[in-house]
């Protein structure tokens, strides 16, 4: 009996390995089939041509940019003024300015011709001083930030990563790809659904959060905080964490590894 019990549960477990193996598989198969239709995986990247170029002084408390395939990269701006540079489909392409920001919406689709994937990227130089906020979503694109320590991010890509030099706070919801952020200065509410999540510096100061579904989570270096960590399957390591602290860093991963420092 006690052998037909093992058994039992040997089976069960293999069965459940099976099913997750399985949702993996499709999970990673569809990130690379999406990536692919903007030209990560197949073909020759090529940008739409340049359609606007402004250099103008830097006035804007925020900046709100949708676009369904292509890049977006924020620089800093050596001069203290704005510039930016758009290229892309010019009769998809909306710049406006409401209530102190400034508004740019990209409807030009990726397009596809032989081995040329053409898209869009749209470019930034802001002052590192900005202490405004950055609003950012891309349906198939990667999301670039450099040196901002006094501003707000809050982004969302459907298929693509989302890396940031230094950033106050940072709210990022990411389908498929990675998010990695060299540091943070405030706080965090950062989930992933299939890809991964490397902070360098944490200096967390308000309650924050850390979600991953299938990939890793890995803290190298984090502040005085208290740390709640919880892996479904995988190992989790926290080898830092005050209890008394009132602040509180949140971290989750369904399938995959955390590691606090």
């Amino acid at each position: 009996m006690e052998r037909d019990t093992k058994r039992g549960l040997l089976i069960v477990i293999i069965v459940l390995l099976a099913i997750i193996a399985i949702a993996l598989s499709g999970i990673f198969g569809l990130m690379l089939f999406r990536q692919s239709n903007i030209g990560i995986n197949l073909g020759i990247d090529e940008q739409y041509p340049t359609v606007m170029t402004r250099n103008e002084e830097s006035k804007y408390e925020a900046y709100f940019i949708e676009l369904n395939a292509g890049a977006v990269e924020i620089t800093n701006s050596e001069d203290g003024k704005l510039h930016y540079s758009i290229q892309a489909d010019e009769k998809k392409l909306s710049v406006s300015e409401k209530d102190g920001a400034l508004i740019i919406i990209d409807k030009s689709k990726s397009v596809s011709r032989m081995k040329t994937n053409k898209t869009s990227r749209i470019r930034l130089a802001v002052p590192s001083d900005f202490g405004g906020s950055f609003n950012i979503k891309s349906d198939a694109g990667n999301i670039t930030l450099e040196n901002f320590p006094e501003a707000t991010l809050n982004a969302e890509a459907d298929a693509g990563e989302i890396k940031v030099s230094e950033i106050k706070n940072i709210k990022a919801d990411c389908d498929a790809g990675n998010i990695k952020i060299d540091k943070i200065n405030n706080r965090a509410d950062i989930s992933a659904d299939a890809g991964n999540i490397n902070i360098g510096t944490a200096d967390i100061k308000e309650n924050s959060k850390l979600e991953c579904d299938f990939g890793n989570i890995t803290v190298y270096e984090i502040s005085e905080v208290k740390v709640n960590a919880k892996c479904d399957l995988g190992k989790c390591t926290v080898n830092k964490s005050v209890d008394d602290s009132q602040i509180i860093l949140e971290v989750n991963a369904d399938c995959g590894n955390i590691d606090i420092n």
